[in-house]
């Protein structure tokens, strides 16, 4: 995946802001993509931890 790969991907930028990316980004997005698959799935936070990565995928909703 493209955090997986990327060489220039900036991690403080990512989680904490800066540049484009607006002020606690990763952290509201992380947030709010595991809220709504905990909604979907009706699973609680306690069965969410060992559910792997790969599953928030579903959650995931693309706009251009």
């Amino acid at each position: 995946t493209y955090m997986q790969n990327s060489d220039s991907l900036d991690d403080q930028e990512w989680f904490f802001g800066g540049g484009k990316v607006p002020r606690w980004f990763g952290y509201t997005y992380g947030y709010q993509l595991v809220k709504e698959y905990s909604q979907k799935t009706n699973k609680s936070a306690a069965e969410l931890v060992f559910t792997d990565s790969l599953s928030f995928r579903s959650t995931i909703t693309l706009t251009s």
